[in-house]
């Protein structure tokens, strides 16, 4: 068990995302009382730091309060640099965790940044190793044929909340199905609504649907009939 003190703000969430590098996601624990970790924000000084008391390590960054991406970047990097001194472990992807990693680097191909540029900040705002560098700008640059679209082009995301089972690992908005059986009718009415809203105002405002994706959740957890209802009902 590791207890984790958040001190000065609620960046649980980002927090959480480095913890989990390191330990069992059921280990974690964040505690008001004692603690083996302490992440701290402090208004008054514009820093965050994080502490392993026991280790006698810790790590400092001074931050903009007025920048919260800049605040929850050293939460998330103070707290990867003491675990990586405590544990021994080097993470390769540095604290560039989530399901789409290359977006921050489509940023930086929009402010026009030479690819030397964008390893350097990889590197010092996100301790990518080297590798990881190459393999993230090599893959936007593979997206970045689908991405650069019209600006009359739209993507359309339909969810599907509903699952089988419960992944540990996950951090969609989803539900088991089989203790939400009574939901799932009143869902999909309300989905096929929404999908009937939105279909409308983009074919009157002269948008183009380049991309359908049904996700989740598992959309295949829904029954035959469900799941046909829901797809008879996309027509665009």
């Amino acid at each position: 068990m590791i207890n984790v003190k958040l001190k000065g703000h609620e960046y649980r969430y980002e927090a959480y995302q480095i913890l989990s590098l390191f330990y069992a996601k059921s280990e974690i624990v964040f505690n008001m009382f004692e603690s083996d970790i302490e992440s701290t924000f402090d208004t008054q000084l514009s820093l965050v730091e994080c502490e392993i008391k026991s280790a006698l390590i810790s790590k400092k960054l001074h931050v903009n309060i007025l920048d919260k991406k800049n605040i929850k970047n050293s939460i998330k990097m103070t707290l990867l640099k003491c675990l990586e001194e405590f544990t021994g472990i080097t993470i390769p992807w540095g604290i560039l965790v989530g399901i789409r990693p290359t977006k921050v680097i489509h940023d930086y191909f929009n402010k026009g940044l030479a690819e030397d540029e964008i390893i350097m900040h990889l590197t010092n705002d996100y301790s990518l190793s080297i590798e990881k560098c190459n393999l993230a700008i090599e893959v936007a640059k593979k997206e970045a044929v689908f991405l650069n679209k019209a600006n009359k082009s739209v993507s359309i995301y339909i969810g599907i909340p509903f699952c089988p089972t419960r992944c540990v690992y996950c951090s969609f908005t989803s539900n088991p199905i089989w203790k939400n059986q009574d939901l799932v009718n009143c869902y999909l009415n309300s989905l096929l609504k929404e999908i009937n809203s939105v279909f409308s105002y983009l074919k009157d405002s002269g948008y183009n649907i380049d991309t359908l994706y049904v996700g989740g959740g598992t959309p295949t957890s829904l029954n035959v009939h469900q799941l046909n209802k829901l797809l008879s009902n996309i027509n665009y």
